[in-house]
């Protein structure tokens, strides 16, 4: 062993060095540890602060019996909460289908926010399982069930208004009031949602789906069938060589092909003049053409007893006036072909009044 050297004296030797301490050469005969032994040996403080420090799971042989079942209790707990999180998942997802997808056979608080779907409910669901329709469906000017409407509470397609009613069933229209809609989803309401048919065939699926919905597909079905049994009426009546009608909506709008207002007009027995100029569905079309158009009918999507508004000006323009001289002026109420519904067979029905040939053969 080198000669340890004292730290404050580098050149001078410490005393004793070399040779071994008296009092390190009686604890080992005593069979005590030598302060060097002691020293590389952990305090029971330094055990306690390391035992604060997770260390791996042992495994394998000779694992000590304790960190064994340790191990083992610790992975039946892993298990135990995986087991209780793959349960409790199911259990959401088995609750969120049930508001997605089921509605109630037979729903017992209707809200509606639509005017078409007003209507539609107001024929075939019970009064009394309906809490709520629009207010435009208690205005008779705009609705055809307005009477049977202002028995019921009227709502103006607030989240807050529908909410409060505490319906089992939403219907709405699937262009209006997008907002309610998409909150009333996300807090899980069960929400039905129409778009406007675009056939008279569009028109019955309508009809049938909205049955089956209310869990009153036997009235939709008499609904349809009450539909098609005027429709077959009207087919036989005499009517002229196909007149040449063209549709002028608010706004400078009109009809073409693939709407329900064409196959109206070719229920009617008219040719959309829309439809020959290449329209399709709802467009606008100038007045110029409205006017220089070879039609016979000019129907205005109007009502005479209607409240006044800037999109209707159009409508009483001083030239659309001046053509009733050599074409004939229709006033028919929006509310009599814009929904699914028997209303349809009342457009038609007024079209081939107003397209009947008089005794003299022109029309009136």
């Amino acid at each position: 062993m080198p000669a340890l050297v004292a730290k404050d004296d580098p050149g001078r030797p410490m005393k004793n060095a070399g040779k071994p301490s008296p009092v390190w050469e009686k604890g080992r005969d005593e069979g005590l540890p030598s302060p060097i032994e002691v020293a590389a040996v952990p305090s029971r403080a330094n055990n306690q602060r390391r035992s604060l420090t997770p260390a791996p799971l042992p495994s394998g042989r000779g694992v000590p019996r304790g960190c064994s079942c340790r191990h083992r209790l610790l992975t039946t707990l892993q298990q135990t909460v995986l087991r209780l999180s793959a349960a409790v998942l199911c259990l959401v997802a088995a609750n969120a289908a049930t508001h997605a997808d089921d509605t109630p056979a037979q729903p017992q608080r209707i809200v509606s926010l639509n005017l078409c779907t007003d209507e539609l409910v107001l024929r075939l669901a019970a009064p009394e399982h309906v809490a709520s329709v629009t207010w435009l469906s208690q205005d008779p000017r705009n609705a055809n069930m307005a009477g049977l409407a202002r028995t019921i509470p009227a709502n103006h397609g607030l989240v807050e208004e529908v909410l409060a009613r505490k319906p089992d069933l939403v219907v709405a229209g699937a262009h209006t009031t997008r907002g309610t809609v998409a909150l009333l989803k996300r807090v899980g309401m069960t929400v039905r949602e129409f778009p406007v048919p675009s056939s008279l065939a569009g028109m019955r699926e309508q009809i049938r789906d909205m049955a089956k919905l209310l869990g009153e597909s036997a009235r939709g079905e008499a609904l349809i069938a009450e539909i098609d049994a005027r429709l077959a009426a009207l087919a036989v009546r005499p009517r002229p060589e196909r007149p040449r009608a063209i549709v002028l909506r608010p706004n400078g709008f009109t009809t073409g092909r693939g709407s329900l207002v064409d196959e109206i007009l070719t229920a009617a027995g008219l040719t959309n003049l829309a439809a020959e100029l290449g329209i399709d569905d709802y467009s606008q079309i100038a007045l110029e053409t409205v006017a220089l158009g070879r039609a016979d009918l000019l129907i205005l999507d109007a009502a005479a007893d209607g409240p006044p508004s800037l999109a209707h000006e159009l409508l009483h323009h001083p030239v659309l006036a001046s053509l009733g001289g050599r074409l004939k002026l229709v006033a028919l109420p929006a509310k009599l072909w814009t929904c699914a519904g028997p209303a349809v067979v009342d457009a038609i029905e007024l079209l081939l009044d107003a397209a009947a040939p008089t005794p003299a053969g022109s029309m009136p």
